[in-house]
């Protein structure tokens, strides 16, 4: 009985003579982060263009000479208004030729039936009066078609972002003269990324939406359409992010930054800011982490799975929750202790 007492003293002796020696051992002081879960795949930045979701080029259905332009480049629109006609005089003349031809051939129809009831004429002339009249009546209707479409109008509400003719100038058919951005379905951004990429994103995905000639200011957006085959000249794959432009006066062809979250699936890794790694040697770290239990620090070896910006994303060596110094580790050993800073 009386060698366990003594056993006890002796402990408890030790036990004060350590604590005396670890209050007198002068502490680092230090500040911790908790380490956090977080995405398995990091954020990919692109750079892109804003644009109108619609570039309509236009142009005039028949081949002439234009009379005149209503419209500038920049200049805003609205639905069905005037941007640009033809001469009139070859059109209308065009309109009033068939018209003459469906007349007489309304005439020669007339004859034919009446010949052919008083058995003058076969009843394959007869048909054949009724073929032609057909032929040129559809010819008119044509012709009055086509004579709507010497003159140009805005098929929405947009902006004129080209004019690629000019007054008096000759112009065959289909070829466009007007690039028009219609505004009606909203704007867009066309982005480019690399193979790699491409194949973790998915449609809907969230993007954040910065441009350069807004300092500042931010826009949501989401991927609205991804390519399935890569450009032949580049070898990367175009998609588009649609935004809301609410509150600012968009420009087709501003510089964007876009920052895309990755919705693909992947395992859940744990966050730490970069201030937490030391002595990084491309997949291997170290970090220091504090037990409040012990207040010492521990050197634990982890494995990055990729750095993005100031935040690092490990796939071993630490659990979330855990608290890791982020000042103060230049002076830190394996052991040491540590005194938390003020926050």
């Amino acid at each position: 009985m009386k060698r366990l007492i003594t056993l006890l003293l002796a402990l408890s002796a030790v036990s004060c003579a350590q604590q005396k020696q670890d209050a007198s051992v002068p502490r680092q002081r230090v500040s911790v982060v908790t380490a956090q879960t977080g995405p398995g795949l990091p954020v990919m930045r692109a750079t892109g263009t804003l644009s109108a979701k619609d570039q309509i080029p236009l142009s005039f259905k028949v081949t002439g000479v234009i009379a005149r332009f209503f419209v500038d480049e920049g200049t805003s629109v609205t639905q069905g208004q005037l941007l640009a006609e033809l001469e009139r005089a070859e059109v209308d003349s065009g309109v009033r030729q068939a018209s003459e031809l469906s007349e007489k051939a309304d005439r020669d129809l007339a004859r034919s039936e009446k010949l052919y009831s008083d058995r003058v004429i076969t009843r394959e002339q007869a048909e054949d009066a009724r073929t032609a009249a057909a032929v040129a009546r559809a010819a008119l209707t044509a012709s009055r078609f086509n004579a709507g479409y010497a003159a140009i109008r805005a098929p929405g509400p947009g902006v004129v972002l080209r004019r690629q003719a000019e007054a008096k100038q000759l112009v065959q058919t289909g070829t466009p003269v007007l690039i028009l951005a219609n505004e009606s379905r909203g704007w867009i951004v066309k982005a480019s990324v690399s193979d790699r990429e491409v194949v973790n994103l998915r449609l809907g995905d969230p993007v954040r939406v910065r441009l350069d000639a807004f300092p500042g200011r931010e826009l949501e957006g989401k991927i609205s359409q991804i390519t399935r085959v890569a450009d032949a000249r580049t070898g990367t794959f175009d998609l588009e992010v649609s935004t809301d432009v609410a509150g600012i006066d968009p420009v087709s062809g501003l510089l964007v930054k876009l920052e895309i979250q990755p919705s693909a699936p992947a395992p859940k890794l744990i966050h730490v800011p970069i201030e937490c790694v030391i002595e990084g040697d491309r997949q291997r770290a170290w970090v220091f982490a504090y037990d409040p239990g012990t207040h010492k620090v521990k050197r634990k070896p982890v494995e990055m799975a990729f750095i993005d910006g100031a935040d690092v994303a490990l796939n071993s060596g630490v659990t979330a929750g855990e608290r890791l110094v982020t000042d103060g580790l230049a002076y830190l050993r394996d052991g040491d202790l540590a005194e938390l800073a003020s926050p």
